[in-house]
């Protein structure tokens, strides 16, 4: 027994052993903390790659901000698809949260709880490590130039106009200022102006208005350089015989008691449709002020001659008799008792010719008692007669036929001009938006007409074209009138200049085809030589309408067709919201 207990005393005295009893119960805390540094690093690891999906996310999602009706929902189950693949890896969970929207600001806050499951620190019961990431997608406002093409047809009345100035001035004050009010897209309080924005404004009918201020710029055609300066007049009663012009038209205006309103003609094709620089050399770039031609009237023999048309449909200068200097050429027809005889007046020179002097083509002027009178020319030679201006007092309505009364505004860092430019529009007049594209891209462009755009060589500055109608091209065509119609950019329909042949014209619908195709054109000179970015609008737009503005338009995401005028304020929200470089700011 003694010695039993000796050898319980010399076990219990024994320490050999004992670091292998406390390894074996530290072990398990010692590989715990070890290989927390494992896991740690794999969370950090599964955090950054959940980070840049989050970014992917916010960036590829920021659009959707934009679109009516917008749908949170979508954006977050959107989100948490493209976050999901991106990660890659089951085992870690990302779940996305509510995400936070400002469309005014044109931002996205996207944010997201992550659960990483551990391997070591599981040991001693941690089995998952938690983060928070977040992304905010925001279109940060940098140099920019951006023109309004705008819809100022009388179409556009009431309800439309209003909404559309509403809209426009959205736009603009979001460009300008950044953050707006949500509800009335008026600046905050806080708001400055941005320095590097620069917005014009074009409104549009038939026609455009380039404005007065450039009277004395040398890309105007006063003195009849270009060949589509001569067309519609003559000096010598001849139609067989070219005319070489040239037509002063400040000579024109002078005479006539008018004054120039600013609408100038559309360039010579294929100059209608580019940006090409005006230049002397080769004068068919200059640009051709308007002065409306008196137009021939249409009306039978022995008909009474109506009042003249309001504006000036209707010859003004009752063209078909002697004004002016012009000599009188007629040939007076008296019929007494069954007897018929002649009187010709040539100028100075009387004859009574024994036989008719009333021509196959003439127009018959007038009857007095027995006489019916007769002009000795035609109608195309009786409106081409440049000497019945001369002497001939007539109002500005007259000589600027279809010129709307609201001029562009080019580009300016000013936004009071910008918004009272858009709040003197006047719904008036019929449509053209090929004009109106045109001079869209002239306004963004260095070269003359408008030398406030940025420099083609310069890369950093966006520059971006919003062209809004709510109608199609509307040819001011009349088929059964010797000129095919009222006069517009490109002169009367019948004179040539749309089409070489009549036949090519010789409908509305011809028309319209011509200038949906120059339509078309200026739009792609716009986007692939100057490249500016092309945004159209629509309202409540036919098929034929939305499939050209579509054409036109830089592609998905740059054509808008609401139906509702009130819907014009969110789509041009929508685009100013656009019209920014997109960037992480957080």
């Amino acid at each position: 027994m003694g010695r039993l207990v000796n050898l319980l005393k010399q076990f219990r005295s024994d320490e050999r052993g004992v670091f292998g009893v406390i390894f074996a119960l530290t072990a398990i805390v010692l590989i715990a903390l070890s290989g927390a540094v494992v896991d740690f690093v794999t969370v950090e690891q599964a955090r950054n790659r959940a980070q840049v999906a989050l970014d992917a996310a916010a960036l590829a999602l920021q659009k959707d901000i934009f679109l009516t009706p917008l749908n949170a929902a979508a954006i977050q189950s959107k989100a948490q698809a493209l976050v999901t693949d991106q990660i890659g890896d089951d085992r870690i969970k990302a779940t996305l949260n509510a995400p936070v929207i400002s469309v005014n600001n044109g931002s996205l806050y996207l944010s997201a709880h992550l659960t990483v499951p551990t391997i070591f620190v599981a040991l001693v019961g941690v089995n998952q490590m938690d983060a928070n990431i977040i992304s905010e997608a925001r279109r940060k406002k940098t140099a920019l130039e951006m023109v309004m093409v705008l819809d100022n047809s009388g179409s556009m009345a009431g309800a439309r106009m209003t909404n559309l100035k509403s809209a426009s001035t959205c736009a603009t004050n979001i460009l300008f200022y950044g953050t707006v009010n949500d509800t009335t897209c008026v600046p905050v309080s806080t708001a400055k102006v941005t320095e590097n924005v620069s917005i014009g404004i074009v409104p549009f009918t038939v026609m455009v208005n380039v404005g007065t201020q450039y009277k004395d710029a040398t890309w105007l055609d006063w003195t009849g350089k270009s060949s589509v300066s001569r067309t519609n007049f003559d000096n010598d009663d001849d139609a067989t015989t070219t005319f070489a012009g040239p037509v002063d038209r400040k000579a024109l205006f002078t005479t006539t008691g008018t004054t120039w309103a600013g609408c100038v003609e559309a360039r010579k094709s294929p100059y209608d449709t580019t940006d090409d620089a005006a230049t002397t050399t080769n004068p068919d770039t200059l640009f051709v002020p308007l002065f409306t031609p008196d137009p021939n009237s249409a009306y039978a023999k022995g008909a009474l001659r109506p009042a003249v048309a309001a504006g000036g449909e209707n010859n003004y200068l009752a063209s078909d008799t002697p004004v002016g200097k012009c000599p009188i050429r007629t040939c007076e027809v008296t019929t007494v008792s069954g007897n018929t005889t002649y009187k010709m007046t040539d100028g100075s020179v009387v004859t009574t010719p024994a036989a008719s002097c009333v021509r196959s083509d003439s127009v018959f002027l007038s009857k007095s008692g027995n006489t019916e009178t007769y002009s000795l020319l035609s109608r195309v030679e009786l409106q081409n007669r440049l000497c019945k201006y001369t002497g001939f007092t007539v109002t500005n309505d007259k000589t600027n036929y279809g010129c709307p009364s609201v001029p562009v505004l080019p580009m300016t860092q000013i936004p009071k001009s910008v918004t009272d430019r858009i709040t003197s529009m006047v719904a008036a007049g019929s449509t053209n938006i090929q004009q109106g594209a045109v001079w869209g891209m002239h306004a963004l462009t260095h070269e003359e007409p408008m030398t406030e755009g940025s420099d083609k060589s310069d890369i950093d500055v966006r520059k971006a074209l919003i062209i809004m109608t709510d109608g199609e091209n509307d040819p001011p065509f009349t088929a059964s009138d010797v000129n095919g119609g009222a006069y517009f950019s490109w002169g009367f329909p019948f004179d040539g200049r749309l089409a070489e042949f009549v036949n090519q014209v010789d409908t509305e619908t011809k028309v319209r085809a011509i200038q949906d195709a120059k339509t078309l054109a200026a739009c792609t000179y716009a986007k692939n030589v100057r490249h500016i970015e092309v945004y159209t609008i629509g309202l409540s737009s036919p098929a034929g309408v939305k499939a050209m503005l579509t054409t036109c338009s830089s592609g998905s995401g740059y054509n808008f067709f609401p139906n509702d005028p009130k819907d014009l304020i969110s789509v041009f929200r929508a685009i100013a919201n656009q019209l920014a470089p997109l960037t992480i700011a957080q």
